[in-house]
């Protein structure tokens, strides 16, 4: 059975109606969603988070405050964000240095040491803390 014209008209708005509306919720949740954690760690760490990054399987957000001119007299915090919960779920500082992930469930923390090119790195395992 063939549609005529104006049954496939019909059809084709109705899926283009379909796909605007299902994009366009889609889009807006992620949106709030990324804002959510923002909002998380500028409570956390205060105003000015240099960066928000997700794990491979975006089921975390590492947070970490900005760098100043003078960093490497500064200590840095961070924090790693359950992003269904909503939860901090690992915190800490380092100096002078970077923290990035290193697997779907570590971070690493590389920290330098003086003038020299020298680096000191630290793994830490992300587990979510237990409620009992």
């Amino acid at each position: 059975m063939y549609l005529n014209q104006f049954q496939f008209t019909n059809h084709f708005i109705i899926l283009a109606v379909f796909q605007t509306l299902l994009f366009t919720n889609c889009r807006r949740q992620s949106i709030q969603h990324f804002s959510t954690v923002e909002t998380l760690a500028e409570k956390e760490l205060g105003p000015g988070i240099s960066s928000t990054t997700y794990n491979e399987s975006n089921t975390y957000a590492l947070c970490q405050q900005t760098h100043s001119q003078d960093h490497a007299k500064r200590t840095l915090k961070y924090i790693v964000v359950d992003v269904s919960e909503m939860k901090v779920i690992q915190h800490g500082s380092f100096q002078s240095g970077v923290v990035r992930w290193l697997t779907d469930t570590s971070i690493e923390i590389e920290t330098s040491t003086g003038l020299l090119p020298t680096s000191t790195k630290q793994v830490i395992q992300i587990k979510k803390m237990d409620n009992n």
